[in-house]
């Protein structure tokens, strides 16, 4: 998703480093951005809810859709839906490019798979590459 957003500033709202550049901004002003971010507050149960969930979508750069289709195939699966679901979401391609080391991608939500792409077929044969004669 190409959206320019502060990403110091979204860091800091939801207390969470995004990026490494985010880092020094975050470690200098660790608490919320705006006039009252210093405010220390009771956090009820749907906010501790809500910013963990914005922290997932920030993270994995994905919009509202994105993120509750992929919840929502995690719920569908067997198992603790949480953990499908950042499985999930680590299996897109621009999470794993980012994990390598590597630049974004074009199709960032592209799952990867495990299996090769030929999985299931038989291998195709190839001809020698010295030939019989020159034996």
């Amino acid at each position: 998703m190409n959206r320019s957003r502060p990403k110091a500033r979204l860091s800091r709202a939801i207390g969470f480093p995004l990026t490494r550049s985010c880092v020094a901004p975050f470690e200098r002003r660790p608490y919320p951005p705006g006039v009252h971010g210093r405010r220390r507050v009771n956090a009820s149960d749907y906010q501790v809810r809500l910013l963990e969930k914005q922290r997932l979508r920030l993270q994995y750069d994905l919009r509202e859709t994105q993120l509750a289709r992929a919840f929502a195939e995690a719920d569908r699966r067997r198992g603790k839906t949480g953990e499908i679901l950042v499985a999930l979401l680590e299996l897109r391609l621009d999470a794993v490019v980012l994990r390598a080391g590597g630049r974004p991608h074009h199709l960032p939500g592209s799952p990867v798979r495990d299996a090769p792409p030929h999985h299931g077929q038989r291998p195709a044969r190839r001809p020698p590459l010295v030939p019989d004669a020159a034996r």
